[in-house]
């Protein structure tokens, strides 16, 4: 059991958040284990075919899956949105004598491999090597289907606020997994792992993961924050058919492009999101987004600056789909 004790300060400072290079290190660890989820087999294939043009050796030995996760993939998650590309900066930077650290403890039960040990042995260019090779899979694997990908985090973390907003932070906590609980003053995961540490007031970061499956992957030491990866409540909506196509009767009630707005809909999108998804101008969507919102279809909430849009159940039920 892992055993993470709270001081009072710790619960302000918890808090819910999306990360891309985390994303990266979850899936790369899917790709390295010997099966993957069935609802990720045609992913699967698709970044097969693109293996001849990355390293997948160093790849492998940067995110191992059957060995803790380097620590320098947890240690750029501010409060507001970060992007993969100022994630991979602050990698590219990152001292050769940190990132030597954080593989070395990753492998501590077996040794480097040879990939890792002769990427170390050239200090000056060690960090940046790293950060181009996690690039080129980002762009290969993940950042053709990040627009689908990041909503479902959105999803989820509307889901935990909304939770945070009404019963509290520690149900909301609890929520994301069955293995977590509260004492008194600790958070308790149900793991083979056995460590008790103090969190120091820094509080605990959850990070919802379209990746992760069944696991639930926490992070504790040598991180600015503990961190607890978790499956995205709906994750599975990542790997969903055009939803359009499911709902073409909905179209002779509402019109075509309400119907395809509130189709895409299912996972939380803002207005220039779905401009780019259905080529419609802004000033398009949002008109179309005032009535949906004001016939009880879709719902709105705030992630940061931007403004997310939702089917409600109503909406939901509408194009056959239940939210549950």
């Amino acid at each position: 059991m892992i055993r993470l004790r709270l001081a009072p300060q710790d619960l302000q400072a918890t808090r819910f958040a999306a990360s891309p290079l985390l994303e990266v290190c979850s899936s790369l660890r899917l790709l390295c284990a010997p099966s993957a989820d069935a609802r990720q087999e045609e992913w699967v294939r698709e970044v097969a075919g693109h293996a001849h043009k990355l390293d997948w050796k160093l790849l492998c030995a940067l995110a191992p899956w059957r060995h803790v996760m380097p620590a320098f993939y947890g240690q750029s998650i501010p409060a507001t949105p970060i992007d993969i590309e100022k994630q991979l900066h602050l990698v590219a930077e990152m001292p050769v004598d940190e990132l030597s650290s954080a593989l070395t403890k990753t492998w501590q039960s077996c040794g480097l491999p040879t990939v890792a040990q002769q990427l170390l042995s050239d200090p000056t260019s060690a960090s940046r090597r790293v950060a181009d090779a996690l690039w080129d899979f980002w762009c290969a694997a993940l950042e053709p289907h990040w627009r689908r990908l990041s909503a479902v985090h959105d999803d989820d973390l509307v889901f935990r606020q909304r939770i945070v907003a009404g019963e509290g932070l520690a149900p909301a906590m609890v929520s994301v997994d069955w293995r977590i609980e509260m004492d008194a003053r600790s958070l308790l995961i149900h793991k083979s792992d056995r460590l008790t540490m103090d969190t120091g007031g820094k509080g605990v970061v959850f990070i919802p993961s379209v990746f992760v499956g069944r696991s639930l992957a926490v992070g504790a030491t040598g991180l600015a924050q503990p961190l607890i990866i978790y499956a995205a409540r709906r994750a599975e909506a990542a790997w969903d058919e055009d939803l359009s196509e499911q709902a073409a009767h909905v179209s002779e009630l509402i019109g075509p492009t309400r119907t395809r707005i509130l189709c895409a809909l299912r996972l939380p999108q803002s207005t220039t999101a779905l401009s780019a998804l259905l080529s419609l101008s802004k000033p398009a969507v949002s008109q179309h987004l005032s009535v949906l919102f004001n016939s009880g279809l879709v719902r709105s909430s705030r992630s940061g600056r931007v403004v997310l849009y939702q089917q409600t159940e109503l909406g939901s039920r509408l194009v056959g789909r239940s939210m549950n």
